[in-house]
């Protein structure tokens, strides 16, 4: 029985850690005394988890600010403390459709280094081998303490073992790519769909304040496929098998283009990045394009590649209009390089609003990405996604022998 009750109060221990935690990385520096306001503990509670967390070098104060607060005050004045960006972070990693993105991402969620390499071969050893030539590079920049690595993918993926079981361009069929990154880095290894890590990590920026119970978040990615995340009261909605949200093979136009799956009219088949470069190849047979960047800087002086440009952008309008109505939700997210310019969201949010109809004051309004930043979002998700791991119930703080008075007490630890 005693064993259950320090089991029991360790685990309550460990939540409320995760909440002051998860707060410092969405708030950003805050006093003690409003961290207990805004999470309901007493300061008491807080003031216990903030010691033993800076014990351990996940926490430290504003000593700037502490040095000029107002000292004529009762009392100790309010010093900001925040997640500590010099000691420990997380390897985030986006395998994408050619390439690999690696990076080093700090507590506060900045990055701090990134590269991206072609990749040569599709397997999973071969692109394991060249995730560690990458971070080898990136570790002599920066040698902080790794707490994870998180990887995210187009791909179905099983998130409670880290195994590939299917749906990916990439022929993975039931590839516990979790444990063979474990089994390389030894470090806790966090895997899931792209696409879910972006809605995630749009979710945990700005999180949804609803009256209503459901307070939900749709991202919709239109990229070398067309998915779609979402966030429901701070949970990924996976479905049974971890195919929610996977639009690439649903039908759209029945007399559409073959699609590489055997049907025709499939969302990738006509609103991808994919579809449109080879239709744009097939009209300038002259200068194709080859990437999507390509394309949308010829469109600029081509009439004709504008045009395939503007219609795909209705089409994606439309599909967004159908989801919105189908889901309800309170945020709804575009995302992908080829839909984000200032012209061609205009032309999504058109026709969205046109699909809506009467109705569209009743639905939520299209909003963009709340990442301003200059690195590719799937890879800036899946720092969010590892970050999440590392700030939930699951991190151990372990006691370690102090010789040095300037030593830390505590270590960190993520098991798998």
């Amino acid at each position: 029985m005693k064993q259950t009750v320090i089991a029991d109060a360790e685990s309550v221990r460990a939540m409320n850690r995760s909440r002051v935690l998860q707060h410092l990385f969405r708030n950003g520096p805050t006093p003690r005394y409003k961290i207990a306001e805004n999470i309901n503990l007493t300061q008491a509670s807080v003031s216990r988890i903030i010691a033993e967390c800076m014990d351990a070098g996940l926490i430290v104060q504003d000593s700037e600010a502490s040095h000029m607060a107002e000292t004529n005050k009762v009392g100790r004045p309010p010093v900001p403390i925040f997640l500590n960006p010099n000691m420990y972070g997380v390897v985030a990693v986006h395998i994408g459709a050619t390439w690999l993105d690696v990076g080093l991402v700090n507590l506060q969620g900045n990055v701090i280094c990134h590269l991206r390499e072609q990749r040569k071969e599709e397997t999973p050893e071969y692109v394991i081998q060249q995730m560690q030539h990458a971070i080898d590079v990136l570790r002599q920049k920066d040698d902080r303490t790794m707490l994870a690595i998180s990887i995210t993918l187009n791909a179905q993926v099983d998130c409670r073992n880290g195994q590939i079981i299917g749906h990916n361009v990439f022929n993975w069929n039931h590839v516990p790519l979790a444990e063979m990154v474990q089994n390389t880095f030894h470090v806790r290894t966090i895997i899931d769909t792209n696409v879910y890590a972006m809605a995630l990590a749009e979710y945990v920026r700005a999180p949804v304040t609803s009256i209503q119970t459901d307070s939900s978040l749709m991202l919709v990615n239109v990229g070398t496929t067309v998915g779609m995340g979402m966030v429901v009261n701070q949970s990924i909605v996976r479905g049974k098998t971890g195919l929610s949200g996977f639009l690439e093979h649903t039908p759209w136009q029945a007399d559409g283009p073959l699609c590489e799956c055997g049907k025709k009219g499939c969302i990738t088949s006509l609103l991808s990045d994919r579809a449109l470069l080879a239709t744009a190849r097939e009209l300038r047979p002259d200068k194709p394009p080859f990437k999507i960047e390509d394309l949308v800087q010829l469109a600029t002086d081509d009439e004709v590649l504008k045009k395939l440009l503007r219609d795909r952008a209705v089409a994606v309008g439309q599909l967004l209009a159908t989801l919105v109505s189908v889901h309800d939700p309170s945020r709804l997210i575009l995302t992908g390089s080829s839909v984000m310019g200032p012209e061609e969201f205009m032309w999504v949010h058109e026709s969205y609003t046109r699909s809506l109809g009467k109705h569209a004051a009743d639905y939520v309004e299209l909003e963009t990405s709340s990442y301003d930043v200059p690195f590719p979002l799937p890879f800036v998700a899946s720092g969010v996604l590892g970050l999440q791991t590392v700030f939930s119930p699951q991190l151990s703080l372990l006691p370690i022998e102090q010789t040095d008075v300037t030593q830390l007490s505590h270590s960190v630890a993520l098991p798998y």
